[in-house]
């Protein structure tokens, strides 16, 4: 499949990927590479076909209801997320109806909904993740929310992991 490159920067944009493809940071720069979504009404990167790969870039500002900083699809099959920061987004990462996917070596902070959510997916492999600080305060209530959230999802293995100060369950 085809490779796009993104120099260091903060891209103000969303985007939908409706091809297999690899989203990468150019070496070195895992850090220093952004995408803010410009409509936090929508996903930042929202994913809509199989075989695509998100590797070193982080994404912020998909602050709407049910919104992702890394949307992936029904029919999103084969998907990797490698390297990645989301924070400051309504959920995370939602996985819903995808198959044989893989998130290694992502950082999820300040979500006030689920750092992660799999809604009827199989057959995937969280590894070397980092998701704290989920849910959120409201005017003194909180919203009780997860760290990983499982839904109608089967063979998920999660390993070496860390998942804390989460205002509801860790997972669920």
């Amino acid at each position: 499949g085809h490779v796009i490159e993104v120099d260091p920067g903060t891209y103000n944009e969303n985007v939908n990927v409706n091809k297999s493809l690899t989203i990468q940071s150019t070496p070195g720069n895992e850090t220093s590479t952004e995408i803010r979504g410009l409509s936090a009404s929508l996903n930042v990167v929202n994913i809509s076909v199989p075989d695509v790969h998100i590797r070193g870039l982080t994404v912020r500002n998909a602050t709407g209801t049910n919104k992702a900083g890394i949307n992936i699809g029904a029919g999103a099959h084969r998907f990797n997320v490698t390297n990645a920061t989301v924070s400051d987004c309504y959920y995370g990462i939602y996985v819903s109806n995808s198959d044989s996917g893989s998130l290694t070596a992502i950082n999820i902070t300040t979500i006030p909904n689920d750092g992660v959510y799999l809604s009827q997916s199989w057959n995937t492999t969280i590894s070397h993740a980092i998701i704290s600080g989920t849910g959120s305060n409201d005017n003194g209530g909180s919203v009780r929310k997860y760290g990983l959230r499982l839904e109608n999802s089967n063979n998920v293995s999660l390993k070496n992991s860390s998942i804390t100060d989460n205002l509801g369950s860790g997972i669920v």
